[in-house]
């Protein structure tokens, strides 16, 4: 819900959940991202049926990764806070279709990770500026715009940073940095009442 001219706050979530295997090799991620937003819709005083929110919020990810390679385990579980910068666009084509744009840069602040095998220690990892969202929602509204069918593409880019962690000699934890592409259509049903 955004009206227009108006202030816009929300929230977010989102869960993921996925696994690869190969021969005796098998890996689990879960990942789990919740925001808060707030920002402003512009409206019919500046863009006319057309909507555009811009955006900011606090937001934290947390995904866990579970590899077990032969009987050799390790679960890596990152829990990182980033502030989510972006824009909600909606262009109403006619009474049935609009379409619309959701775009986030999500910079890092402070991330963390944590390694089981090591009794649940945490280090810091280097912050990364290069996550990206990008969603482009088509929807087609059915039945006097009460119900609505919402088909949404998405694409986007996570980037954990290497481990900074070293021993008072200097030897580094040596955890490298990751990175991650989801990509996808989401379908939903909307409902006015």
């Amino acid at each position: 819900y955004r009206p227009q001219d108006s202030v816009y706050a929300a929230a977010a979530f989102s869960w993921r959940s996925g696994m690869t295997k190969h021969s005796a090799t098998h890996r689990k991620i879960q990942d789990f991202n919740g925001q808060e937003r707030l920002g402003y819709t512009f409206g019919k005083k500046r863009i006319g049926d057309n909507r555009l929110t811009l955006f900011t919020g606090v937001g934290v990810r947390y995904l866990n990764e579970k590899v077990r390679v032969h009987s050799a385990s390790l679960e890596v579980a990152y829990t990182e806070f980033y502030v989510p910068l972006g824009f909600l666009f909606e262009n109403k084509v006619n009474s049935i279709f609009s379409w619309g744009c959701n775009f986030q840069w999500m910079p890092q602040v402070f991330p963390l990770v944590r390694l089981e095998p090591l009794n649940g220690a945490q280090w810091s990892l280097k912050y990364k500026l290069s996550n990206f969202l990008v969603e482009v929602p088509l929807t087609f509204n059915v039945y006097s715009d009460r119900l609505a069918i919402i088909v949404s593409p998405f694409f986007e880019t996570w980037h954990d940073g290497r481990s900074t962690a070293k021993t008072k000699t200097g030897l580094k934890l040596g955890l490298p940095s990751n990175s991650y592409i989801f990509t996808g259509v989401n379908v939903s049903l909307g409902v006015s009442f």
